[in-house]
């Protein structure tokens, strides 16, 4: 969907284009019932999304992405801070449960060896080998992950929905809000085999109280 609303925007469909960016964002909300590690991973995921959703907004300064672009932009920054808050709750959980420490410290083992296993593979083994490896540490990082996010699921606080109408009516008056990103923008307007994307620039959203 996400490259689907870059072509939209490449054509001047602008308003097919935000829908699907849209729904793209949306979509990849399926990790949010899967505790902190499921967030984090949607975090990182919503990038690419978000991202493009920011380029349509910046280069064709229209109303409807800017704001499509900023609401998305606040309720992913909510995220990461709900995510961050549980993490240091979490983290005192830690002094009383020396098992949790043992569990961490198998999941980080477990990444690396699938990371090991994907990108540099040991030599001598043979390709069944590894994708059976493969598909056991991946099944033992689930269930990990699963149990602790099970046990960290309290430290979650996912009731409440931020969005700039909710953000407008907790500003003081005559006050405003400004939020920074710093990523590239898609250029539509790129022909021939050089990169679509620029660097990586500024951009400034702004909300007012009034």
């Amino acid at each position: 969907l996400t490259y689907l609303g870059l072509l939209y925007q490449s054509t001047g469909r602008t308003p097919e284009a935000l829908h699907a960016l849209d729904e793209a964002m949306k979509s990849e909300q399926t990790d949010l019932d899967n505790g902190i590690y499921g967030i984090t991973a949607y975090i990182d995921t919503i990038r690419f999304s978000l991202v493009g959703l920011v380029s349509v907004a910046a280069g064709s300064h229209n109303e409807a992405a800017t704001k499509l672009a900023f609401d998305w932009t606040v309720r992913r920054k909510a995220l990461g801070l709900n995510v961050q808050a549980a993490i240091a709750q979490v983290k005192r959980w830690y002094d009383d449960d020396p098992d949790i420490h043992k569990r961490e410290d198998r999941i980080r083992e477990l990444k690396r060896r699938i990371h090991n296993l994907t990108l540099s593979p040991p030599a001598g083994v043979n390709r069944d080998d590894q994708q059976r490896e493969l598909i056991v540490s991946r099944a033992a990082l689930d269930r990990l992950q699963d149990e602790l996010d099970h046990q960290f699921s309290p430290a979650l606080n996912l009731g409440n929905k931020i969005d700039l109408e909710t953000i407008r009516q907790r500003l003081s008056p005559r006050s405003a809000l400004i939020e920074f990103l710093v990523v590239p923008e898609f250029d539509f307007k790129a022909s021939g085999n050089g990169s679509q994307w620029t660097p990586p620039r500024y951009i400034a959203f702004v909300l007012s109280s009034e």
